[in-house]
């Protein structure tokens, strides 16, 4: 009686396993880099993720998938992961360089999530202890404030530059959060410099509308310089993207929530 309750039991754990993965989405048709199903991305700031990560893909071979839906299907958000990454084979076979953000947004009094999971291959390059710093530091402030582009576009960033070594986990550990305003801090500065300047010309020559178009110039090119690519920069792309490779993943990743 007792061999029969456990092989039972077995087999509901089997079937529920198989219902489970019987559910786990199929990528989107055409095939992408990211799959958006909930339309939490706008065309634009879709098409410059997905621009920024083809052309990754093709000179590199490293596939970077983003995924975003709107329930884990009762799994825990690191499971969903690596079992969507395996299904979806994200990397290359053999090569298992893969990379597999998924986010689920918040919605009403439930918490918003995010995974990244990591192939075989760049276990090393983007240990755990980094995959987490990057969910923390450089997607979770985004998504608090609805930037749900942004937090993608930095933490996919961060992935590109620790493959090629630009800087190493370790280095990038230690950085402090707070560098990342380095940036737009300069940016101010040279707004404020500009506007002294042309505000200064303009003294001299008699203040008209003309005398000031320099400067507006001048922000315009900063202000377009500084944002990401839009649409445009999608149909520049190097062709369509034929799919996912068949790379697998091992375990490694982290996650976070808020």
């Amino acid at each position: 009686m007792k061999n029969i309750r456990n092989i039972l039991l077995f087999a509901l754990v089997l079937s529920s396993s198989i219902l489970f993965a019987q559910e786990l989405p199929a990528p989107m048709n055409p095939r992408r880099m990211v799959n958006d199903f909930v339309g939490l991305l706008n065309q634009n700031e879709w098409a410059s993720l997905e621009t920024k990560l083809r052309n990754y893909n093709d000179s590199t071979s490293n596939q970077i998938a983003i995924v975003i839906v709107n329930d884990f299907l009762g799994f825990d958000k690191s499971d969903y992961a690596f079992r969507l990454a395996e299904k979806w084979g994200v990397g290359g076979k053999g090569k298992n360089n893969g990379v597999m953000i998924i986010i689920k947004p918040k919605v009403g009094n439930e918490k918003g999530d995010a995974f990244i999971a990591i192939g075989y291959s760049l276990e090393d390059v983007i240990p755990d202890i980094t995959a987490n710093q990057i969910v923390n530091r450089e997607m979770i402030p985004s998504f608090k404030k609805n930037n749900f582009y942004q937090g993608l576009d930095d933490a996919t960033t961060t992935i590109i530059n620790l493959a090629k070594g630009k800087f190493t986990a370790d280095q990038y550990n230690k950085r402090k959060s707070s560098s990342k305003g380095g940036g737009t801090i300069i940016f101010i500065i040279i707004i404020i410099v500009l506007s002294l300047i042309f505000r200064g010309n303009s003294r001299n020559r008699g203040n008209t509308i003309g005398s000031n178009i320099p400067f507006w110039l001048a922000l315009g090119m900063l202000s377009s310089g500084s944002r990401g690519g839009g649409f445009g920069n999608f149909s520049s792309g190097s062709g369509g993207f034929e799919g996912f490779g068949g790379g697998s993943f091992g375990g490694g990743g982290a996650g976070g929530s808020w």
